[in-house]
C-alpha cells in the first residue's frame, strides 16, 4: 500500500485581473500567446444578470502603417494612369484610294 501525502499549496488567485462594483467596470490586460477567457459573475448568484461587454484592441503603429499603405496605393494608381495615358493607339493602316485617271490617257 502506498501512502498518499497532501502538500500545502499557497493560495493563488485564479484571476489575472478583476474588478467589482455596481456600476461600469473596466479592466486592462495585455494579451500574450495564451488564450484568455472573460468571466462575468454575479456576486450573489441571483438571476438575471445583464452584461454588456466591450472589447478593444490596440495595435502599435497602426495609423502610420495605414498611411503608408494609402500612399503606396496612390502611387500605384498614378503609375497606372500615366502608363495608360502614355500608350499610343495603333490604328490599322487603311490603303489610300488611288487617284482617278481621266479617260483617254495621261496628260
Amino acid at each position: 500500500m502506498s501512502k498518499q501525502t497532501t502538500r500545502f499549496v499557497p493560495f493563488r488567485s485564479v484571476w489575472y485581473v478583476q474588478s467589482a462594483g455596481p456600476d461600469r467596470q473596466e479592466v486592462d490586460y495585455p494579451l500574450g500567446p495564451d488564450p484568455v477567457n472573460a468571466v462575468v459573475m454575479d456576486a450573489d448568484g441571483q438571476p438575471p444578470l445583464a452584461v454588456t461587454l466591450e472589447l478593444g484592441l490596440q495595435i502599435d503603429n497602426l495609423f502610420v502603417t495605414a498611411l503608408l499603405v494609402l500612399a503606396v496605393g496612390l502611387v500605384l494608381i498614378l503609375v497606372a494612369i500615366f502608363a495608360l495615358r502614355g500608350r499610343r493607339r495603333v490604328r490599322p493602316h487603311r490603303p489610300q484610294p488611288e487617284p482617278a485617271t481621266q479617260a483617254g490617257g495621261q496628260r
